[in-house]
């Protein structure tokens, strides 16, 4: 090899290092379940620096207690080092479940699934299989609960409580009847507004004639939602469609009128499985993509985990496939403090994108910067199959991910058969094992616990930072600049509870957590 190759190759070397970073390591983890089959499939932080999970339980047995029978909307509460706090199981004889929870403002919950029952904890079933929406207290006891359908088949994939305390649900009706109305024919996708006591404020069925179906939705900082799932339709609410199935993300104003719509993908199956709003007021969307043409490019073969940066009115900013030559999919993305994301799903492979599978498929966590490159990944679970079905950054920088596990070796403990929920609590990117980005000087927050008053101070002269507050749901909540060696921020009149406080500059990020009290 000559100088010159050598000086190259070197920096090659130097440039690669610098920008592959330590994936975090796991802090905690938790297999939950019974004989039978269960499942995580949300998960949010709490007010407290717990965790809240939405599930669904077959067991009886094990974790499951007062399972009334068949499926049931499964809860599980943890405090903030993965202590059972409490377990629920909710539901009636015939099959129920939890797809989407959130903390609501009044300090309880609000989870959103399906209900196949008439009786138990559920009332007011129109037929078949309704939306079921379920206001909890603190401790997870049942305040109001309502069955929204028709007398076919209806679910709930998402929720969100709304500015006005309100909600937004999103799934997928094959009725037209009872609670909805305007189906387009087949499966559409259907969003439905309720005020604080779950009462209907409208409601709208989107797609075409044949399958259509919403798995996210999401408030924007207009006033609007947005949705997002997959659509077989090439007509009704529903154009661009590339062939067999695509991606769909439509945009929704205050009553729930289409603003845009774009079907994204290729000529093969594509879907969507999360959207998030983003600091640029575009989107970003997470699903799988099996396509090799029309939006896809990269893709590493069979599916691949699949994401997409969109304008604020639906335009590909750029997209990325992520795997291997096996089936990988993505089930969620959120925006990070640093502007990129966290996307979590499953990697059935070890090729590619893809490192340290411990075989099957493993639950897959991948970072990427705002451009959508790797920044780290990382393969979770036994020898088994594993999914994660959703992710949340956390108040201490790291993550938190939930979904399922058939293994009972690997990084799984205390598995007891079939499939049991999964909870993984990974570290913060500050810890000795892992880092998320490069961290810069340190910086005192003062008094820490505060009633509100706070003084922050860094360590060296700042000339372009960003100072970010994270709440502990995962909210930004303030983002200013800060200048020279310190700042005051007055939060006297803000919410008690735990921060996640961030300075970002050139020369990295530090974060801190803070409590107000």
């Amino acid at each position: 090899m000559n100088k010159h190759a050598l000086v190259t190759f070197t920096t090659l070397l130097v440039i690669c290092s610098a920008q592959a970073q330590i994936a975090p390591s796991i802090e905690w983890e938790h297999a939950q379940g019974g004989s039978l089959k269960d499942a995580a499939q949300d998960v949010r932080q709490t007010a407290d620096g717990g965790y809240v999970v939405a599930a669904w339980a077959e067991s009886e047995d094990g974790d499951v207690v007062a399972n009334h029978g068949s499926t049931e909307m499964w809860l599980i509460k943890f405090d903030g080092m993965g202590n059972i706090s409490w377990r629920k199981a909710l539901g009636g004889i015939s099959g129920d479940g939890g797809q989407a929870i959130q903390q609501t403002t009044d300090g309880g919950y609000v989870v959103a699934g399906g209900c196949g029952s008439n009786d138990g904890d559920v009332s007011g079933n129109h037929g078949s299989s309704d939306v079921w929406v379920v206001k909890l207290d603190d401790m997870g006891n049942i305040t109001w609960q309502k069955a929204l359908g028709g007398t076919s088949y209806d679910v709930a994939r998402g929720i969100e409580q709304t500015a006005e305390g309100g909600y937004i649900v999103a799934g997928e009706t094959l009725s037209n009847n009872g609670d909805m109305t305007g189906n387009h024919g087949g499966y559409d996708a259907w969003v439905v507004k309720l005020d604080g006591m779950g009462n209907i404020t409208w409601q709208k069925t989107l797609g075409g004639t044949n399958y259509d179906g919403a798995y996210a939705v999401r408030p924007t900082t207009d006033g609007g939602y947005v949705i997002a799932g997959d659509t077989f339709s090439n007509n009704g609410d529903v154009t661009g469609n590339h062939g067999d199935h695509d991606a769909w993300v439509v945009k929704l104003d205050a009553v729930g009128n289409i603003t845009w719509q774009r079907a994204l993908g290729g000529s093969d199956a594509d879907n969507a499985h999360a959207v998030e709003q983003t600091t640029d007021d575009g989107y970003v969307v997470a699903g799988s993509a099996s396509s090799t043409n029309g939006d896809v490019t990269g893709n590493h073969g069979v599916y691949d985990a699949w994401v997409v940066k969109l304008t604020a009115v639906g335009n590909i900013t750029w997209q990325r496939a992520l795997g291997g030559s096996a089936s990988d999919h993505a089930q969620a993305i959120q925006q990070t403090t640093d502007g990129g994301y966290v996307v979590a799903g499953s990697a059935g492979t070890n090729s590619g994108d893809v490192t340290g599978n411990h075989g099957g498929s493993d639950v897959w966590v991948v970072k990427l910067d705002d451009m959508g490159n790797i920044t780290w990944q990382k393969a979770m679970g036994g020898t088994s199959d594993e999914e994660a079905n959703a992710v949340r950054r956390t108040a201490d920088g790291g993550y938190v991910v939930a979904g399922r596990t058939n293994s009972g070796d690997g990084e799984v403990t205390g598995y007891h058969d079939n499939m049991d929920a999964w909870v993984v609590k990974l570290a913060t990117h500050a810890g000795k094992n892992g880092v998320e980005e490069p961290v810069m000087g340190s910086f005192h927050v003062g008094p820490n616990p505060s009633p509100g008053l706070i003084r922050i101070r860094s360590a060296l002269p700042l000339q372009n930072a960003q100072l970010t507050l994270t709440d502990a749901l995962g909210r930004e909540v303030l983002r200013e600049n800060m200048r020279g060696t310190s700042t005051t921020l007055d939060l006297t009149s803000w919410p008690r509870g735990l921060y996640l406080l961030a300075i970002r500059s050139e020369e990295g990020t530090s974060s801190q957590r803070l409590v107000l009290e």
